[in-house]
């Protein structure tokens, strides 16, 4: 339906070790951490009003998981489109660890697919310098940047240059 937000969840996840639910190396009683327990590992859906593909991702991936949210993200992307090709995305991932290769990959995959069905920009936000790292290793395209602050994110794609280099010093 045009104008209503499409969404797409999945489960819950995360790694438990002796009793304690990790993401990204941190332990769910660390502070901060409370709010990313029994959330879904992923929601995809369109924000109309904002003009942007909005994602949430978190957990250990299978390459199953990653059919799943490419599936996810196609259907949001075909709404968007409903509206014009200059779509901003932003993925908030800040309870999503370090992937292995294979779902690396697959996960590039889709924004390789992605990238090329809009002129706007994405958006990366991570929870830590080694997911920085990989995201900057695996996601290539001139119109894609990851961050580790949010406040960053907002910032780069509410900007007029899309051709901005990475940002230094994060």
């Amino acid at each position: 339906m045009a104008g209503t937000a499409w969404q797409v969840q999945l489960g819950t996840c995360g790694l438990r070790a002796g009793g304690k639910l990790f993401t990204s190396g941190v332990p769910d009683d660390a502070p901060g951490m409370e709010k990313y327990r029994d959330l879904p590992m992923f929601a995809v859906h369109y924000d109309q009003s904002a003009n942007r593909v909005l994602m949430s991702v978190q957990g250990h991936f299978t390459p199953d998981d990653v059919q799943r949210l490419s599936d996810a993200v196609t259907a949001a992307v075909a709404q968007a489109k409903q509206h014009g090709d200059d779509f901003d995305v932003l993925v908030e991932s800040p309870a999503f660890p370090v992937q292995a290769q294979d779902v690396a990959a697959l996960l590039a995959g889709i924004m390789e697919r992605g990238m090329p069905l809009t002129t706007g920009r994405a958006a990366v936000v991570v929870g830590s310098h080694l997911s920085l790292m990989q995201a900057r290793r695996t996601l290539l395209h001139p119109r894609l940047q990851a961050f580790l602050s949010p406040v960053e994110a907002q910032a780069w794609l509410a900007g007029s240059n899309p051709d901005m280099p990475m940002p230094l010093g994060t």
